[in-house]
């Protein structure tokens, strides 16, 4: 049989007996492997307008199974295009079943085949929720030719519920050595789904820790304070922000440099913001470092003193000289 099908929109749902869409796929890092499968089940009943034997109608019905699965890998992950190379299998299953009505006589013919095929999925991601996927395969085997042209549109209501509108495209020529059964078939028009996302562990939110060095400080002497990230996106620039309780701090990166000038004694803390302004949510982390300023003590100076030469006559002078520091290394006068 030589199989060609034209029909309009509004016959499909006259046609169409039953149909089961369904699309998995299961992503581990980059290595992703999407599967499809399409039952569909055609009928029509087409009238026999002369017929000496009472026999009013052939019922005609076409049962089709497809089902490809692929195994790929995202060679580009990028934040605007992700590009994935794939490969994989499509298996075909016609069933065709023709009945002579009232009477009931019918001939039935199947044939299988599978088709090896290699493909490409581009998708760009229109924002958070929204993502157009361009892909298309093609290859052989059991066929002639076998390929397919998919477009579509996803927007994700939830994290978990979406759907999916576009347009696919499928072109098979099976034609085996024998020509007992010959099937060359465009099935295309427009798709429309709902899609969940069984989605694996949860996102880990990104998280900070601080420090400060050194702990213990004198008013007037600085203090260094880090922060060092963890889960942040490594392809999107984090901004840091620096603020502390009563000292001044400057720096715009992963340092800051704060300054205790007239503090009083006490314990005073530095926090650290990180922010991924690429990202709408978990994009947020703080910590904070503690640090103390002591009093300072008020140690007097120390003094030695010697003349030379020791012992003089009248009339005879002698030089003094005096050696003095500070502990606490501030400056000295001297008055004799």
């Amino acid at each position: 049989h030589n199989a060609s099908v034209h029909e309009s929109f509004s016959d499909v749902f006259h046609v169409l007996k039953g149909i089961i869409p369904i699309a998995v796929e299961a992503d581990k890092g980059r290595f992703v492997m999407p599967i499809d499968y399409l039952w569909m089940k055609l009928g029509i009943d087409n009238g026999i307008p002369e017929n000496d034997f009472g026999q009013t109608s052939i019922n005609t019905h076409l049962t089709e199974s497809i089902f490809t699965p692929k195994v790929g890998y995202r060679v580009v992950d990028g934040e605007h295009l992700k590009m994935d190379v794939l490969g994989g299998i499509r298996y075909w299953y016609l069933g065709l079943n023709n009945t002579v009505k009232p009477v009931g006589l019918g001939n039935s013919r199947s044939a299988n085949w599978v088709d090896g095929l290699g493909g490409a999925r581009f998708i760009l991601p229109m924002g958070e929720k929204a993502a157009i996927t361009v892909a298309g395969d093609a290859g052989a085997g059991g066929a002639n030719l076998d390929y397919q042209v998919l477009g579509l549109l996803n927007y994700n209501f939830t994290p978990k519920w979406g759907m999916a509108v576009g347009w696919r495209y499928l072109d098979v020529d099976y034609r085996p050595s024998n020509h007992q059964f010959v099937f060359d078939m465009v099935t295309n028009g427009p798709i429309a789904g709902f899609t969940y996302n069984f989605g694996g562990k949860p996102p880990v939110p990104p998280s900070a820790s601080c420090s400060a060095s050194p702990t213990e400080v004198f008013p007037g002497d600085p203090v260094s304070a880090t922060i060092s990230t963890q889960y942040f996106n490594p392809k999107h620039t984090v901004t840091y922000k620096w603020a502390s309780t009563g000292a001044k701090v400057s720096g715009a990166g992963t340092t800051g440099n704060v300054d205790t000038t007239g503090l009083a004694p006490g314990s005073y803390s530095v926090t650290a913001t990180a922010t991924d302004e690429k990202e709408k949510k978990n994009n947020v982390a703080s910590c904070s470092a503690n640090f103390a300023v002591k009093a300072r003590p008020n140690y007097p100076p120390t003094a030695t003193c010697s003349a030379s030469p020791r012992a003089i006559a009248i009339n005879q002078s002698a030089t003094v000289t005096i050696t003095a520091s500070s502990p606490e290394s501030r400056p000295l006068t001297y008055a004799w």
